[in-house]
């Protein structure tokens, strides 16, 4: 009878670390960070599985989706600006894919055109 319990005791309190572990490796990032990139704007993109936001901007520190949120006046000014270089602010955030492991997505608040400096791109 105690070897019953003592295994029941063990089964419940592994369920209970494996269900903490699970709750860890969620989708959801535990901070969003507030960000601006300048990049080319590429739209529309395609990923495997479709996994993509369908807008991207190509920066030197690395590619970045970029979510529209649903709002026309964001889709508007990214099809006025694909193919371009463009300045982002928004919001970070990083999902776990599936075909895709690692996934940042900034939460799109701003977008323009990026101001072409010739003696700021020659001090960097």
């Amino acid at each position: 009878m105690l070897r019953i319990a003592s295994l029941a005791l063990g089964l419940v309190a592994l369920s209970l670390l494996s269900a903490r572990a699970s709750d860890s490796k969620t989708d959801k990032p535990k901070g969003n960070a507030k960000v601006e990139f300048t990049g080319k704007l590429s739209h529309p993109v395609f990923a495997i599985g479709g996994e993509t936001t369908g807008t991207v901007i190509e920066t030197k520190k690395g590619n970045y989706e970029l979510d529209l949120g649903g709002k026309k006046d964001l889709l508007k000014k990214v099809e006025e600006l694909k193919g371009k270089q463009v300045v982002v602010v928004g919001t970070l955030k990083v999902v776990k894919g599936v075909e895709i492991p690692e996934r940042k997505i900034i939460t799109l608040g701003e977008i323009k055109e990026a101001k072409q400096d010739k003696d700021k791109d020659s001090k960097k």
